[in-house]
């Protein structure tokens, strides 16, 4: 079964924003070794009420979630949310109705008193040793740095000099304007087959995918396209379909056959950009997050490191 996070929600639970100098250097707030799971989700370590425990990296997620057997076992309390903060997870359409608080929580060297959580009813929607997620309301706060060939996850101070975070390499780069939506979802722009749609960067999700009511006309696709195939033939039920993709592009990277999968479920596109990049695409890539200049940096994840730069101080 595929797996896929999506969110919405009304409330968020903020990380202090850690004191820096007003210095225009890339710093380094903290950084986190990444357990992959299976599908290459990324998991990093978090310590909640004094017990270790891995968290689910979500860009597209809002709120922080937890499983409810974490919740017990970690002795939260959980209590039911008003009904204006009910979530609905997304493609799956599982209401959230509770919430629990934990007191203690760490993120590397970053530390909160107070970190609020959603609670997940099914822990069939997270990855194996995950317990939670962690989602853009704590991320926002920072710029953001996922390195797959070093299994690394790093967060970044945002007073840097704007443009100035491509360190790990000197070769080229892509550079993609984005926006942040009021649930602090990441939209770009792509091109996928020449056609140009907005797509929402999506680490909890295993796999990229596009909404067959927002792209048929682009494609030329109707009810009886042979070129659509079912992604498991054994239930042709099933909404997910297969397309022959040939390129997709982020200003300047481009991915050869892009397995992306087509959802044809009537209905299912209310509020969402045609096209979700998942894991399958963003763990090719070494990407740099900079929420403070609304800007996505790619290279590919194998890029050459620079012989003559150090990396980036850590904040202390």
């Amino acid at each position: 079964m595929k797996t896929r996070l999506a969110f919405a929600a009304l409330a968020l639970a903020l990380l202090p924003r850690l004191a820096l100098a007003d210095d225009c250097r890339l710093t380094q707030v903290t950084s986190l070794p990444i357990t992959w799971s299976a599908d290459r989700s990324i998991l990093v370590p978090a310590t909640i009420e004094d017990h270790d425990e891995l968290l689910l990296i979500d860009t597209a997620g809002v709120y922080n979630l937890l499983a409810a057997q974490a919740a017990d076992d970690l002795h939260l309390a959980r209590r039911a949310m008003n009904q204006q903060t009910h979530m609905t997870l997304g493609v799956n359409g599982k209401l959230m109705s509770e919430g629990a608080i934990a007191h203690s929580f760490k993120l590397g060297n970053i530390t909160a008193d107070r970190m609020q959580f959603a609670i997940i009813p099914d822990t069939k929607m997270l990855r194996e040793k995950a317990v939670g997620t962690l989602g853009p309301s704590v991320m926002a706060n920072y710029d953001v740095e996922i390195d797959p060939a070093n299994s690394r996850f790093n967060l970044f101070a945002q007073n840097h000099c704007p443009g100035q975070v491509v360190y790990w390499t000197r070769t080229s780069y892509a550079s993609v304007p984005m926006r942040v939506d009021s649930f602090l979802h990441i939209i770009i722009p792509v091109e996928l087959d020449g056609h140009t749609f907005e797509a929402t960067v999506d680490t909890g999700s295993s796999e990229s995918w596009i909404q067959y009511d927002l792209a048929a006309g682009s494609f030329g696709w109707s009810a009886d396209s042979r070129d659509l195939t079912h992604d498991d033939p054994a239930h042709p039920d099933s909404p997910w379909y297969r397309y022959g993709f040939k390129t997709l592009s982020l200003n300047g990277v481009d991915i050869r056959n892009p397995h992306i999968a087509v959802h044809k479920e009537p209905g299912s596109s209310g509020g969402m950009t045609p096209i979700i990049i998942g894991m399958d695409v963003l763990g090719k890539l070494h990407t740099f997050i900079s929420y403070s200049d609304k800007t996505l940096y790619f290279t590919g994840a194998n890029a050459p490191p620079p012989a003559d730069t150090a990396p980036p101080p850590t904040a202390h």
